[in-house]
């Protein structure tokens, strides 16, 4: 059972407890084969959920967990997010708030990377595959990932056993 990318039911699991439910269709969610392309694409959703108050810093960070993205990323993807809405409030209201306005229009024109999506590492948007970095499927055996798909399986097994012996 090493095919983690396939439908089966043991596959799915369910989310972190502060996990965008909206995402959650059927209460679980399956694994991907995770991309470059689908980490970009995570970092632009959360950026944009947070910006737009549809998502807490909490359930960022849940979400962005279940993709493998460290806690240093994490924190630095929701301060820029986090710098991003005041700006943006006090430019909807710079007529009524312009002394506001402008003490955060001189630090974004001061700090302006810090008002930006957080710019993901450039080995993300080269030509490679993600699976080409041996390190990556190395460091989640030795998180215990296997470990806990074993013990699922097994789990799993017992369930479906002791369901047949009763049929």
């Amino acid at each position: 059972m090493w095919e983690t990318c396939s439908d089966h039911p043991l596959l799915w699991t369910k989310p972190p407890s502060k996990y965008p439910s909206e995402l959650v269709g059927n209460g679980l969610i399956s694994p991907i084969k995770l991309t470059y392309n689908i980490l970009k694409e995570a970092i632009a959703k959360t950026h944009d959920s947070i910006v737009s108050n549809a998502w807490s810093a909490d359930q960022a960070k849940h979400y962005l967990w279940v993709f493998g993205v460290n806690n240093d990323t994490i924190s630095s993807l929701i301060d820029h997010a986090t710098n991003v809405k005041p700006f943006n409030a006090a430019e909807r209201l710079k007529d009524r708030m312009p002394r506001e306005y402008n003490i955060l229009a001189r630090h974004k024109q001061r700090y302006p990377l810090q008002y930006e999506q957080w710019r993901y590492p450039t080995a993300w948007t080269r030509e490679m595959d993600i699976k080409q970095h041996v390190d990556v499927p190395l460091h989640l055996v030795f998180l215990g990932v296997i470990k806990s798909m074993a013990k699922r399986i097994m789990e799993w097994t017992k369930q479906k056993n002791k369901h047949n012996n009763f049929v």
